[in-house]
């Protein structure tokens, strides 16, 4: 129960030192070679690299020689696996050992920045992540990286979103996609249902070089704003969409977020959101549940923000404006997210 921290920590040491890198795809290695190119002791090199084959990262093919696996070879090959390796050891993972310390210093906080990261990036982020992410360019890549790679993951594709709501029915309407960084999701949309148009809104640097690359057969039916999540919403929409927002949010802050929206929603007007439903125990499998937990830890963990149930995103929803209801939830094969339809009740 308490060992997978040295695989962790193992993990860390062939980030920072790259080892990955230090082993040919070809060939292999002998621990002296790899002590050579890294600096570190030959002893130090060969216990790190022995542990990480337990992980069946590495292979020792013979005494003292190391050669690739699938696994290590995938850190040299796959620059978003690197990125996503890297955040979760430089950031997140020091960052979860102060889980206990944020607690007691901020009891039952809903304040980014005083989250465990925050806590154990001080002073290097006293506002917290996403703050600290604007002013170090090198993590805020490497971040971005580790997300695109995860975008790439069978059970967050953009098509999930296409097939989990009737989009079809909307007929010629705009969507706003809030929070839509560079569009990916809008495309996706853009390409199977040609009656809808979408304004894409996000901070000003990332919609100004998404414009830029935006496919010209989209030009007419994809537009891009500048937008604050926290201030008003100014554009009057069919559907608000919202993919991945409210989780990177406490419960006091995703409750602002749609409080932003609602007065520029008509009768008919929806909000879309996209995230994970949170399922009682028991409803999955051992690895479904595990990741489930995992991840409201993890959100906890980095942004003092959480996963919801179906009961926790109800309760959510009302909070922000009484008349806001869930009309359904649905999820789509595969997926895992739930596309979720908030409606605004007249009643």
């Amino acid at each position: 129960m308490i060992w997978p921290m040295i695989d962790v920590s193992v993990l860390q040491v062939i980030y920072r030192f790259k080892l990955a890198q230090a082993v040919p795809l070809d060939g292999g290695a002998t621990y002296a070679q790899i002590a050579e190119k890294t600096g570190l002791s030959e002893h130090r090199v060969s216990s790190v690299i022995r542990q990480a084959m337990t992980n069946q990262i590495f292979h020792e093919d013979s005494l003292n020689h190391v050669v690739h696996t699938a696994i290590s070879a995938i850190l040299v090959k796959d620059p978003a696996m690197w990125d996503w390796v890297g955040y979760f050891v430089e950031e997140a993972y020091p960052s979860s050992a102060r889980w206990t310390e944020a607690m007691l210093r901020y009891p039952n906080s809903q304040e980014p920045n005083e989250s465990p990261f925050a806590v154990a990036f001080s002073d290097a982020a006293p506002e917290g992540f996403f703050k600290y992410l604007s002013d170090n360019k090198v993590t805020q890549a490497r971040f971005f990286g580790a997300m695109k790679g995860v975008g790439t993951a069978p059970g967050l594709q953009y098509h999930h979103v296409a097939n989990g709501y009737a989009w079809d029915r909307l007929g010629s309407a705009t969507v706003v996609d809030v929070g839509g960084s560079t569009g990916h999701v809008s495309i996706a949309l853009a390409k199977i249902f040609p009656n809808l148009n979408f304004v894409v809104q996000d901070f000003p640097h990332t919609v100004q070089q998404a414009q830029e690359s935006l496919p010209a057969e989209f030009q007419e039916r994809i537009s891009f704003m500048p937008h604050d999540i926290f201030r008003p919403q100014p554009v009057r929409g069919s559907v608000y969409l919202m993919r991945h927002i409210c989780h990177d949010w406490s419960d006091k802050y995703s409750i602002k977020i749609l409080q932003q929206i609602v007065p520029a929603m008509d009768a008919d007007s929806k909000i879309i959101m996209v995230e994970h439903v949170v399922l009682p125990p028991g409803h999955r499998s051992f690895l479904e549940e595990k990741q489930t937990r995992n991840l409201d830890l993890h959100m906890f963990t980095m942004l003092n923000s959480q996963e919801r149930s179906a009961d926790e995103w109800a309760r959510l929803v009302a909070a922000a404006d009484p008349r806001l209801k869930i009309a359904s939830i649905q999820k789509p094969p595969g997926s895992d997210d739930s596309v979720i339809e908030v409606v605004l009740s007249q009643s």
